[in-house]
């Protein structure tokens, strides 16, 4: 499904395709400066079908994801999906050529991140490293 700006992206709706359980939307004539917010509007109506389809599955898949996180609300937005979209039934899996403009965002630095020393009662091994989000860079995107 081609989307080309952020009012498309608030109007999609599953019933629009043949088959609800692939969907394809292809960002690419986005303004890169509305990428995020696009992003944003998709994973809503995403969110709301699953809600209102109880029991159903859906894995997210972002291809490119260093550009669609340029932007504050793709951040955001990605953030919240690999956080709070497993309580909806989303697998994520985020893939990018782009490995250095990943890491060098604000969610590929880990910034918001506190490091817990290994050997704490949060570390899996003596190897481990344990992250904790902290309120500093909270998700404004809502899954709800």
């Amino acid at each position: 499904m081609l989307i080309r700006n952020v009012d498309e992206a608030e109007a999609f709706d599953f019933g629009q395709v043949a088959n609800r359980d692939v969907v394809i939307w292809n960002l690419q004539p986005v303004h890169p400066r509305d990428r995020g917010a696009v992003f944003a509007a998709l994973k809503d109506r995403l969110t709301a079908y699953l809600l209102a389809t109880r029991g159903r599955h859906a894995a997210l898949v972002i291809d490119e994801a260093a550009i669609v996180t340029r932007q504050k609300a793709g951040e955001d937005t990605l953030y919240d999906a690999a956080t709070r979209g497993r309580h909806y039934g989303v697998e994520l899996h985020t893939l990018t050529q782009l490995a250095t403009t990943s890491f060098n965002s604000e969610i590929g630095r880990g910034a918001g991140y506190e490091r817990e020393p290994v050997g704490t009662a949060n570390s899996r091994s003596a190897s481990a490293t344990s992250w904790s989000r902290t309120a500093s860079h909270s998700a404004e995107t809502n899954w709800t």
